[in-house]
């Protein structure tokens, strides 16, 4: 969808993996286009710690198509002699490992609108919100569809502590281009430019 997006560029947050002393027989899998480490970690009902830890991700939240991950379930871990010893992190990675834990990814949230001149008013999966930034009584926001798969239902958090529920629903270039970074979409330019760029974290529903 064309589309006015505002905002001011801030950091990203990337997170390294995790360290453990045990290993087990792990299946392998081929990542696919949709694919993401939240969904793997249910689909083989282990945790993303473990895939973050088995695979040395320097960043979950990037995974690329063809690459070939290992994944075991920590419910049948075994101490083997073939243990590999993995680096323990630094301990200011502490915070984000919990967060983790919880659900919560950090990500950056930029806000735009549907309500500007040239905008078609329709998301690049065909919903009209032309006259509400909500789809069935959840935010729409734009997303990486390779990192968090379209009719996604997530929650995002705000600086302040606002959670609200949203709906992937919508993309655009800027998006695709990267892996922590989501739009939200709001009913005005002027509130666009207001809430601008944030750091915020998200949580997959389902």
């Amino acid at each position: 969808m064309k589309k006015l997006k505002v905002g001011v560029m801030a950091s990203a947050l990337s997170v390294a993996g995790f360290a453990a002393g045990t290993t087990a027989e792990a299946s392998t899998h081929k990542v696919e286009a949709g694919d993401t480490v939240y969904k793997l970690s249910k689909e083989y009902d282990t945790t993303i710690e473990n895939i973050v830890n088995e695979n040395h991700l320097a960043n979950p939240n990037l995974i690329y198509i063809g690459t070939t991950l290992e994944i075991s379930n920590p419910n049948t871990n075994e101490v083997t002699n073939n243990t590999k010893p993995v680096e323990s992190q630094p301990q200011q990675n502490k915070s984000v490992m919990e967060s983790k834990s919880e659900g919560w990814t950090n990500y950056e949230f930029t806000h735009y609108t549907a309500n500007c001149t040239g905008c078609t008013g329709v998301t690049s999966t065909g919903i009209n919100v032309k006259g509400s930034p909500f789809y069935q009584g959840m935010r729409v926001v734009a997303v990486n569809p390779n990192v968090i798969p379209y009719g996604t239902v997530l929650e995002l958090k705000y600086p302040n502590g606002h959670i609200e529920k949203a709906y992937a629903g919508d993309t655009g270039g800027a998006i695709r281009a990267r892996t922590n970074l989501i739009d939200v979409l709001v009913s005005s330019e002027s509130e666009a430019m207001q809430k601008g760029r944030v750091n915020g974290q998200i949580r997959i529903l389902n």
